[in-house]
């Protein structure tokens, strides 16, 4: 049973890491958008904005795919352990 409650939330927080990279890999699609517009660069603080956004969102879509990976052997290994202990 604690098993089936483990894993049951290791599945939520893997559907929860997905829909966060999907969203900010969205965004980041849109300011590679903006960049291509030249009015863009008559403002440099604006410039200087996305680019840290860019920055920003790339570090914390790395750091929610190295945790989705840990998330899925986690999964992988409760799983196994179930299939294990039926057999």
């Amino acid at each position: 049973q604690a098993l089936t409650r483990q894993h049951l939330e290791e599945e939520q927080r893997l559907q929860e890491l997905e829909a966060t990279i999907a969203s900010d890999e969205v965004r980041l699609k849109a300011l590679a958008e903006a960049q291509m517009d030249p009015t863009l660069y008559e403002d440099g603080a604006k410039v200087q904005a996305v680019l840290v956004e860019q920055a920003g969102l790339r570090s914390k879509i790395d750091a929610a795919m190295v945790e989705w990976e840990k998330v899925s052997l986690r999964i992988e290994s409760v799983e196994a352990e179930v299939v294990g202990a039926s057999v």
